[in-house]
């Protein structure tokens, strides 16, 4: 990230998206109006397909191109210029290395078919083909559309390129213009599922970090721009559009590789929650305050939807709390 630390980068970060938002909000705002419409549906990727884009002429070419069984490619091992790798392995990798394929291989071997969907992606990790202990990439992911008048929003099972984001802007806009509504399309990434990245078939031939993570193959863009047409029109007319194939659910099948808390006890003549150091009576604006007792291993309580530690202020004979593990100003 931008800072120094976890700290200073989640400060920036914050203060960024704080910062656009309140620009957003304080612009005159304009009322949407129409009826609520949602279309979502499931999709098994390597087996859809769909006409390829010509961004050029911003329209769909006779062409047929598919999706492939997932899989990552060596440029997702060199991540990017803010996690970079210790492998020696680049981005913008386009040939293979013999021993790392062999070692790759003990996961899931690619298929001659799954080499050639992907290229010009060099397979790193086959993980369309490794199911143990579970599979590890979805085959089956979700897209959606919902949309009030001529406002839409994209949900995208990933991350895509600020260039497959415009384009896919661009067919749900164009399809509201032509049936008389006034288009605002926008983008939410990582909806519902995640499967890593979504490039164009231009970036994909480059072969970053990015296109090396988009794990259904060179035209994953292309069957989502199919899909996103098909879900418009039908929000736009009434249509229904099938569910699709439902994913399997796989919850209570998941394994932890975290092994379990080891026996944890309290001090020699002390108890858990004995205090060593309490905090002063009064506390004025601006000061820390420092407190330590006697704490069991977190791993014993992971208090989800709770807090570790409650800042509690006493008003009118009462203790109210005002701060919890999740605020900014705990630690």
């Amino acid at each position: 990230g931008p800072g120094e630390d976890m700290f200073e980068s989640t400060k920036k970060i914050g203060e960024a998206i704080f910062q656009g938002a309140m620009e957003a909000l304080s612009l005159p705002g304009k009322e949407v109006r129409g009826s609520l419409r949602v279309v979502n549906q499931f999709l098994d990727m390597p087996t859809e397909s769909g006409f390829r884009y010509d961004p050029i002429q911003r329209k769909f070419t006779n062409e047929r191109v598919h999706g492939c069984v997932p899989s990552l490619g060596y440029s997702f091992a060199s991540g990017t210029f803010d996690g970079a790798n210790a492998l020696n392995i680049t981005q913008g990798t386009l040939v293979s290395n013999p021993l790392l394929d062999a070692i790759t291989s003990i996961i899931g071997k690619p298929t001659p078919a799954d080499v050639a969907c992907h290229a010009p992606k060099p397979i790193l990790l086959a993980t369309g083909r490794a199911n143990f202990p579970l599979p590890w990439h979805p085959k089956i992911v979700t897209l959606s559309l919902i949309s009030i008048g001529g406002f839409a929003v994209i949900g995208v099972p990933g991350e895509p390129s600020t260039m497959a984001g415009r384009r896919m802007k661009d067919v749900v806009a164009d399809v509201l213009k032509q049936n008389g509504f006034e288009p605002k399309v926008v983008v939410s990434s990582s909806a519902n599922d995640y499967a890593h990245y979504v490039t164009t078939f231009e970036e994909y031939q480059v072969q970053r970090y990015e296109a090396a993570s988009t794990i259904y193959g060179p035209h994953t863009l292309d069957i989502f721009l199919n899909k996103l047409k098909e879900f418009t029109i039908a929000s736009v007319v009434g249509n229904i559009i099938p569910q699709g194939p439902e994913p399997t659910d796989l919850l209570n099948q998941t394994i932890s590789l975290i092994p379990s808390v080891p026996a944890d006890n309290a001090p020699f003549g002390k108890n858990f929650g004995d205090v060593f150091q309490q905090p002063p009576e009064v506390v004025k604006a601006g000061e820390i305050v420092t407190v330590v007792f006697v704490g069991a291993n977190p791993r014993n309580d992971l208090r989800q939807e709770s807090s570790y530690v409650e800042v509690e202020k006493l008003e009118q004979g009462g203790w109210m709390t005002v701060a919890t593990d999740a605020d900014w100003d705990t630690r």
